[in-house]
Parts: structure tokens; C-alpha cells; sequence
């Protein structure tokens, strides 16, 4: 169960946005940019990749093309704190599987996925 206090207590945490480029994601860059204690660490987009994230401030971002196989290393790694899937429906199940498949070997508190229930169906 997501800590209630998971966004606003003082910890700050590490937030990979997959789905980066279209409007969600963008709005997305803007809300996480003013938050105070959320950073984003790792951005994807396929048509992006290798070019700089632009309108988030806090610190420099490349876009990455992440595959399933990049999230699951990141997940075991306990790289991120936070996955946020931005992509159109269906299109994110390899990811979330990818991330429930690096929590599995993580002796550790596992990140939090986001994302809508309808991108999330298969």
C-alpha cells in the first residue's frame, strides 16, 4: 500500500517518467519540476532519445529509449523510487511487468508504479 505521505514528506525520491514527449508526460515535466522533494532521474522517449529534457530546471536530463529489459535493471538496482507510465493504453504492461520483475529480486521496499488503469490494461 502507497504511504500516504509518500509525496510530500521531506524524503526526496527519485522519479523515472516513461512516455515522456507527448502532453502527459510534458504537464507531468512542469508538476515534478515545482515539487519540492520529486526529481526526475530518467525520462524515456523512442523518438527522443539523446536529446536534453527541456522545462525542468533542477538538474540536466537526457531522454533515454528505455526497454522493459533497462527498467527491470534500474528496479533491481533500487534506481528509482517512482515509476510514472505516460503511454497510450495497453502500451505500458511490459513495463509495469518489467518493474514488478526487478522489485522481486530487491531485498528492499520496491517502487511505486503511476499510471492509469486504462493504460495499464493489456
Amino acid at each position: 500500500m502507497l504511504d500516504p505521505g509518500y509525496a510530500t514528506n521531506s524524503t526526496d525520491k527519485r522519479v523515472a517518467l516513461i512516455g515522456a514527449r507527448g502532453f502527459t508526460g510534458q504537464a507531468l515535466v512542469s508538476l515534478l519540476d515545482s515539487h519540492p522533494h520529486l526529481h526526475l532521474t530518467n525520462v524515456s522517449s523512442r523518438q527522443l532519445a539523446g536529446h536534453s529534457l527541456q522545462g525542468y530546471t533542477k538538474s540536466p536530463v537526457m531522454y533515454q529509449d528505455l526497454s522493459p529489459s533497462d527498467i527491470e535493471k534500474l528496479e533491481k538496482g533500487g534506481q528509482v523510487d517512482a515509476w510514472i507510465m505516460a503511454l497510450p493504453n495497453g502500451v505500458c504492461k511490459p513495463f509495469v511487468d518489467a518493474v514488478d520483475r526487478g522489485a522481486q529480486e530487491r531485498k528492499d521496499k520496491h517502487s511505486v508504479v503511476v499510471g492509469s488503469k486504462r493504460g495499464l490494461s493489456v
